[in-house]
């Protein structure tokens, strides 16, 4: 055998290895999406897991490293890596895609025209000068940074808000805009070569015009010279991504997710969480925890680099083709029989992958977590998964104790009731109620109200601190007596309620159409269940009666803000079904 012969097998298989692979990208660019293996609604989340760590059994949020059940684990809100990823790619992979076309569509006309006339090649080669001689990302990144700052999406906006569509119309312009003129400087300049050649002038003196000339014999001699170029453009605009997703810098929108004191991090970190898995968000959102969960980015940036990887190995493999090194005799394109035997088994495969695993995204429920046994009598629906009895309960506990206060009207305890400094300090004296106290040392001079009834201070405005009222309530004043109280407990708990409850003077929304309700005959019965959960966004069935004594179901939604154990601290985030005045 020759050397040639020897030759050519391998660079056989490196060549047809090399369509696979980028039909395989193709496909997960179109098609990803319907291999998830988890969904990716509030369903489908692992909000926590009983693990045993030092022999003690612990319940541990996410996120979850990589196990049998969730191959590259899960993020921090409990959604399945692999399916995020897989959802994500037609986002990046396609907005490459458009970027790159666009950049051909203004750039390979305006070049040509410019190379073959002679006319705009000095602004060209002024404007390429301008935007290659400045690392692309800083000319992207100021520009990007300030909308974020403008638009305020680094607070946690939908994808379907309309700053979202604008600010990734600016981001493809931009990167549209920095590629245009190097792309048309070097096809201005190739055209340039080929239009002194012989059978260019022959074809001018002819009488041919330029777009024909264009067309007809300039485009058959650079057709390889495009196809390479488009598939570098591929490549640095998917790296040009990846560089702006360190600086947090991504496509879409992203819900802000706030982990408190307590949850894995000595102090409070806020981020962004893309929502449809798009991978400069992954990748945004997984640098920032490379010590603590490198697989994050290793999975994040993995796809991303592995699609850069497989476009540059076609490339190098296309240009050895087109070039004749490994093949001799060279077989066309479209005469390869085992090109095209490749490919079509590759298809078929890929198809074969969609039909048996399309219609199981949206039936396969998540990997179930191991609960222990105390907490198997919680009652939990599907949208609250994984939810371990005592944060049920306290959830249900804290809707039925806030419910209470506005269906007795007491609006100014029911809003001070969601503040977090006021829950944390209810968690030390939960059975104490001020207003006995209030009545027995307080209403003579103050007022029932605290608001200065008698001509005394009106608490209701007062600057002192929740210290520095204890103090007063301890030493008293010129005016005030000391001694009043003397139980620590009463003393930090009345302090308390001047600063949370007193501080509140209206009814805020969206507790008005509640008051509304209930001036105009609704009851309430009672608390019910928890109905499902998104994110740490739960409802809670209100049970009331109408006026003619129906019975009704409001659904209130509760927000869990991530106390240290999970169980303590919430705040009402709206409710659905009151009926509008």
């Amino acid at each position: 055998m020759t050397a040639a012969g020897k030759l050519k097998k391998p660079a056989q298989f490196a060549y047809l290895l090399a369509w696979v692979l980028l039909l395989l990208l193709v496909f997960i660019g179109f098609f990803g999406h319907l291999l998830m293996p988890y969904g990716l609604t509030p369903e489908d989340k692992i909000n926590f897991q009983t693990q045993i760590i030092n022999g003690v059994e612990k319940e541990v949020s996410p996120p979850f490293a990589p196990s049998a059940e969730h191959w590259l684990g899960t993020d921090h809100r409990g959604y399945d890596m692999l399916s995020l990823l897989l959802n994500g790619a037609k986002y990046t992979l396609l907005f490459t895609l458009a970027v790159t076309i666009t950049r051909f569509l203004f750039a390979v006309p305006f070049g040509l025209f410019a190379g073959a006339t002679g006319k705009g090649r000095g602004v060209i080669s002024t404007l390429q000068l301008i935007t290659s001689s400045v690392p692309a990302i800083l000319f992207v990144y100021p520009t990007m940074y300030e909308l974020i700052r403008t638009f305020e999406l680094n607070q946690g906006v939908r994808g379907d808000d309309p700053r979202v569509f604008l600010f990734t119309a600016i981001l493809f312009l931009l990167l549209v805009a920095i590629g245009v003129f190097p792309l048309a400087h070097q096809f201005a300049e190739r055209a340039k070569y080929y239009h002194g050649k012989l059978f260019v002038e022959a074809s001018r003196t002819m009488g041919a015009s330029t777009p024909r000339i264009v067309f007809r014999h300039l485009m058959p001699h650079l057709r390889p010279e495009l196809l390479f170029a488009f598939l570098t453009e591929l490549v640095q605009v998917l790296f040009l991504i990846g560089q702006l997703a360190i600086l947090n810098i991504f496509l879409g929108g992203g819900e802000k997710v706030v982990l408190a004191d307590g949850t894995r991090f000595t102090a409070e970190v806020s981020f962004l969480m893309t929502n449809s898995g798009e991978w400069g968000g992954m990748i945004a959102y997984s640098t920032k925890f490379i010590r603590e969960f490198p697989w994050l980015l290793v999975e994040s940036a993995g796809f991303l680099t592995v699609s850069i990887l497989i476009l540059l190995f076609f490339t190098n493999q296309l240009q050895k083709r087109l070039e004749g090194i490994a093949f001799a005799p060279r077989v066309p394109v479209y005469r390869d029989k085992k090109l095209w035997a490749t490919l079509g088994t590759t298809v078929v495969a890929c198809a074969a992958l969609v039909f048996y695993t399309g219609d199981q995204t949206s039936s396969a429920p998540p990997a179930q977590p191991v609960i222990s046994q105390g907490d198997s009598t919680a009652p939990q629906s599907p949208g609250t998964r994984g939810l371990p009895a005592k944060v049920a309960q306290g959830l249900q506990d804290f809707a039925k104790q806030f419910m209470s206060y506005v269906a007795n009207n007491e609006w100014n305890y029911a809003e001070a009731f969601l503040t977090r400094e006021y829950q944390s300090q209810l968690r030390a004296f939960p059975q104490l109620d001020v207003r006995p106290l209030i009545m027995n040392s307080c209403a003579e001079c103050h007022g029932a109200q605290l608001d200065s009834g008698n001509g005394r201070a009106n608490l209701r405005d007062t600057k002192l601190t929740a210290q520095q009222i204890e103090l007063v309530i301890k030493n008293g004043t010129t005016n005030m007596p000391a001694g009043l109280l003397t139980n620590e407990t009463e003393i930090e708990a009345m302090a308390l309620y001047i600063k949370t409850v007193l501080q509140q003077n209206q009814i805020p929304q969206p507790f008005n159409s509640w008051f509304d309700a209930f001036q105009n005959g609704y009851q309430y019965v009672e608390t019910g269940t928890l109905a499902k959960g998104d994110s740490r966004r739960y409802e809670v069935e209100i049970k009331v009666t109408d006026k003619s004594g129906q019975p009704a179901t409001w659904k209130l939604f509760v927000v869990d803000d991530g106390s240290g154990d999970r169980t303590g601290l919430y705040r009402v985030d709206g409710i659905e079904g009151v009926p509008t005045p």
